[in-house]
């Protein structure tokens, strides 16, 4: 017997063991104990579990025997497969090739340990195929992302006229770096999807289940279906998406979504696909419903920046293990609980920190600029803000946190992913997020002390990267 194993990382709604007609069997596993080896925020975990239960409806249409072992049946994941395996004389385990590298591993070893066969479909969460992808980093060793989202683009013809852009430029960066006007704009309020029975009964599972971790089920905000997710998807392009390249690297305490469309934790597990996103945008664009600007700077992200750190976890495996600048101070405990938010931190810290212990989430630049940057001035070990960031987020996964935090975030790596760390004082984040009373406080703020002690504090690391050369030579005075 052949059967398909559908992780919960991959609900897609065409998955390819539901379309093969050699499948028999489809096994789909709730891993308890998968689930406990951080403490993740608990809307990820209600949303992975509430997912999978309601895609056993799209098993059932396909026609498909389907065991589902849910929380009570699976203390061990790997455990709990190899008895269905055995009780089903399956002799062939076929599933999707997982974005994280680990996880192929762990099955194709325990098919081997059962004297089975395994087989991999094609990784479907991303446009581009894994083969085109490795191959390109291998022609490309100083990869850029610049370089690599232009390659997209003319490879799929994506906003280009023949080989040239749509509008004469390939990125419209300039114009989407502007702050919130202080009066006259409408941020929309997002409309939540209905909670459901299934989803009811989830929540009350992993508030027992997972008492101790992050945030609260009674503010559970995600869709957990593809018809839901195609909603929340078709909500951002109407109500939303014009307005979100002008002000993608915004931010403004108590407004956690602005013009985001908040659509990687849905892309992340499969509730949308890569193709239905770039489809909508682009009929957006052709609709006059968005202009370029943002519908380049949506693209660059999805096309580009999503599908680049792809590349760069499946070709740099070193970078997990990376620390450029030696730091080994740990994160203190209290980051991982709702007690953070009664240390003394900074204003853009405690605001940012308030939206990742309710939602799971925050935008990029808050995840970057504030909560990445403060780590990095600080001199937290790498792999400490990357056990965090992994912990915390609801989209959150090794082969994107990997390289987004390790070489992003917290330049572990030296500089192989961003050409400079990403470091700031208060100025940046004041201009776009107004987070003090003013800028001369701003000037003055934590953030601005920590910036340039820790220019002081890495001046020979720091000096060997060109980009920064301008900025220590208001170093240089101190250290003579």
């Amino acid at each position: 017997m052949k059967a398909g194993l559908i992780l919960a990382t991959q609900l897609l709604e065409y998955h390819p063991a539901l379309t093969d007609a050699s499948v028999d069997l489809i096994i789909m596993v709730e891993a308890k104990d998968v689930s406990s080896t951080r403490l993740y925020h608990r809307h990820k975990l209600i949303l992975l579990f509430s997912a999978m239960r309601h895609y056993r409806e799209i098993v059932t249409k396909h026609n498909k025997k389907l065991i589902y072992l849910d929380m009570t049946d699976t203390p061990v994941y790997k455990d709990s497969v190899a008895k269905v395996i055995i009780a089903n004389q399956v002799d062939e385990l076929v599933w999707m090739t997982s974005s994280d590298l680990p996880t192929n591993t762990h099955l194709t070893n325990l098919c081997k340990s059962l004297g089975i066969t395994s087989t991999q479909y094609p990784n479907g969460l991303f446009m581009t195929p894994e083969a085109d992808v490795r191959e390109w980093f291998e022609k490309h060793p100083k990869a850029v992302m610049e370089t690599f989202y232009r390659w997209q683009r003319q490879r799929t013809g994506i906003l280009t006229e023949g080989t040239l852009p749509i509008g004469g430029k390939w990125n419209f960066d300039e114009e989407n770096r502007q702050p919130l006007p202080k009066k006259g704009l409408i941020i929309p309020e997002i409309t939540l999807p209905v909670i459901d029975s299934i989803t009811e009964e989830v929540i009350k599972m992993v508030n027992a289940e997972f008492a101790v971790n992050p945030g609260s089920g009674a503010d559970f905000w995600l869709p957990v279906t593809h018809d839901a997710a195609r909603d929340w998807l078709e909500q951002f392009i109407t109500e939303r998406f014009d307005q979100f390249g002008p002000y993608e690297d915004a931010m403004k305490d108590s407004e956690p979504f602005l013009f985001h469309g908040v659509l990687s934790p849905l892309l992340n597990c499969g509730l949308l696909s890569v193709g239905q996103v770039v489809k909508a945008a682009l009929d957006a664009y052709s609709n006059d419903q968005a202009r370029l600007s943002s519908v380049e700077g949506f693209i660059r992200q999805i096309t580009g920046w999503r599908e680049y750190m792809y590349g760069m976890y499946l070709s740099r495996p070193e970078m997990k293990d990376e620390n450029y600048f030696g730091f080994t101070k740990q994160l203190e405990d209290w980051w991982y609980s709702e007690d953070a938010l009664m240390q003394d931190l900074p204003p853009p810290v405690v605001g940012a920190l308030r939206t990742v212990m309710k939602y799971g989430y925050n935008h990029h630049i808050e995840r970057l600029m504030i909560l990445g940057n403060w780590f990095l001035l600080n001199e937290y070990d790498p792999k400490s803000v990357y056990a965090w960031f992994s912990s915390l987020y609801v989209d959150a996964y090794e082969w994107v946190m990997v390289p987004n935090v390790m070489g992003m975030s917290q330049y572990a790596d030296g500089g192989k992913t961003a050409t400079k760390p990403y470091i700031s004082g208060g100025n940046y984040l004041h201009k776009m997020g107004r987070w003090w009373p003013s800028t001369a406080d701003a000037q003055k703020s934590e953030f601005t002390q920590m910036y340039w002690k820790f220019l002081e504090n890495n001046y020979d690391l720091l000096k060997k990267n060109h980009r920064m050369a301008l900025v220590l030579k208001r170093v240089e005075p101190t250290r003579r």
